[in-house]
């Protein structure tokens, strides 16, 4: 996973998030984590995970697949052919 990977997931939530005039407090109730980790989210620092994705996307009302950027180049070639979904496990 890349930084930028990271960062783009969490530029999509903080815009979302935004766009509702929500706050990262409220968010983090919704979701039931601290507001420390929707921060770490939103910087690119830590990547939910898919669980908690779907949660995100069905909170701030918009299709998962807006959520998560293009994968990065390095992990689509990557020999290892790594699934979306292990790279959302981090969290």
């Amino acid at each position: 996973m890349t930084d930028e990977f990271a960062l783009g997931i969490g530029q999509r939530i903080s815009g979302h998030r935004k766009k509702l005039k929500m706050t990262q407090n409220t968010l983090a109730q919704k979701i039931g984590v601290t507001v420390t980790s929707v921060s770490m989210w939103e910087t690119g620092r830590r990547i939910p995970n898919i669980r908690r994705l779907a949660m995100i996307s069905d909170i701030l009302d918009v299709p998962l697949d807006l959520l998560i950027p293009d994968l990065p180049h390095d992990v689509k070639e990557s020999e290892d052919q790594m699934d979306i979904y292990d790279i959302l496990e981090e969290d």
